[in-house]
């Protein structure tokens, strides 16, 4: 039986990658893959989605503006009728006022009483529409607002579905790029993987220990290459009777190929054997 310790140094690698471009939607490399095979599908199916998403926003607020223009209307035509109830009121009174008083000193009451109401009866009248007006502003100032961005949407479907396009478009490209980026790394990982596949087929007991490190805190000189060894790092560590076992594997690039700065992977056996 193999017990198999810590995640595949290049699959740590791709999680970090990911993480540095806020990209958290692939929770595999075969996620990954699928994504960069299906890209211009999921492109042209996110065209759609927004579309479709903009004409039912449209939709919503024409919905919302035909409920508030019968808000509205119904607001009005209750104002108006509330405010000629009125006028009628003071009409009626009016008429009380009109009638022989049963005295001088009521005649004269009267008198007062009545050009009193007459002037609020001429106010109201003569202002009619803008009383009405006030009692339905908050409401008539909502609709206009609803339809002022409707009339906006319709004017500007295009413009506007194209530039939620872009944005969209560019964190795809953006994702896309940095997946791409990944493939030889994604490679590697599979690489790995398959190693490891191979390593849990074998008989007996065995600790299987993925992407181990360690730093020296005194560095160990290695006399073949005339360096010191400040720290190792293991792909693969296999402990069991047999003995300990170091497994690097590889994927080069061009640009593994051609830098300095890269051991090969029998160098790194042999610097992690000797640190060891």
């Amino acid at each position: 039986m193999t017990v198999i310790h810590g995640q595949i140094g290049t699959l740590k690698q791709i999680r970090k990658t990911l993480d540095v471009h806020g990209i958290s939607r692939f929770n595999s490399t075969a996620d990954i893959n699928r994504f960069l095979k299906n890209f211009d599908n999921e492109r042209e199916e996110l065209f759609f989605k927004i579309e479709r998403d903009f004409d039912l926003e449209l939709d919503k607020m024409q919905a919302q503006g035909y409920h508030l223009e019968k808000d509205f209307d119904l607001l009005k035509t209750t104002a108006k009728a509330n405010l000629k109830n009125y006028i009628r009121r003071l009409h009626s009174k009016c008429d009380v006022l009109r009638k022989p008083a049963k005295n001088a000193v009521m005649e004269l009451l009267y008198w007062y009483g009545l050009q009193f109401l007459l002037l609020i009866k001429y106010i109201l009248e003569k202002n009619f529409d803008r009383i009405v007006g006030l009692r339905v502003r908050g409401s008539k100032k909502r609709l206009e607002v609803v339809l002022k961005a409707i009339n906006g949407y319709s004017a500007d479907r295009h413009a506007l579905i194209s530039t939620r396009c872009d944005d969209q478009f560019r964190k795809l490209l953006h994702m896309r790029s940095v997946a791409t980026d990944l493939l030889p790394m994604i490679a590697g990982a599979v690489g790995e993987d398959m190693v490891v596949g191979e390593l849990k087929k074998l008989s007996g007991n065995q600790v299987l220990i993925n992407d181990f490190s360690i730093v020296f805190e005194n560095p160990r000189y290695h006399k073949q290459t005339n360096s010191r060894i400040r720290s190792i790092q293991i792909d693969h560590l296999l402990i069991n009777t047999s003995g300990i076992f170091i497994i690097e594997t590889k994927n080069w690039s061009k640009a593994s190929i051609a830098s300095l700065d890269l051991w090969s992977p029998l160098q790194q056996v042999q610097r992690a054997n000797f640190a060891l």
